[in-house]
């Protein structure tokens, strides 16, 4: 198989979108060691399960500003509910997820679970709002 990236330069596929052989390159030049989302520790789990997320989900975007490193359950996670990341819940979800949480009736793990979503989104917006 021919060589699809050299030096700092990303070769792609006909359609303009990341090459699979040039992932494995990315990920190193990206040089993250936890999971954008949840922090996971990428040393604890297979190198598969780390992907490639584009942050304006445009695969054709190639820049390596546009480039976050998520663990596989995360990746799914976010694609399955849509943008719903600690900076992209609607006001009144973020203020009614506060009040929950205040009421000390609910706990942050139990709210992420109850809204299908990440804790590290839910602990990080809880904590930006105190």
């Amino acid at each position: 198989m021919q060589v699809k990236y050299r030096r700092n330069r990303l070769l792609l596929t006909k359609d303009k979108k990341l090459h699979p052989s040039c992932k494995p390159w990315v990920k190193e030049q990206l040089n993250m060691t936890k999971c954008c989302e949840c922090g996971v520790d990428f040393k604890l789990i297979k190198e598969h399960n780390i992907h490639i997320h584009h942050k304006d989900h445009n695969p054709t975007n190639n820049e390596f500003s546009n480039f976050d490193l998520l663990c596989v359950t995360c990746h799914l996670k976010y694609h399955k509910r849509g943008n719903r990341n600690n900076n992209n819940f609607t006001l009144d979800e973020a203020s009614e997820i506060c009040e929950a949480y205040s009421t000390g009736l609910y706990t942050q793990k139990y709210i992420a679970s109850y809204l299908g979503v990440c804790l590290t989104s839910v602990s990080n917006l809880i904590r930006r709002n105190r």
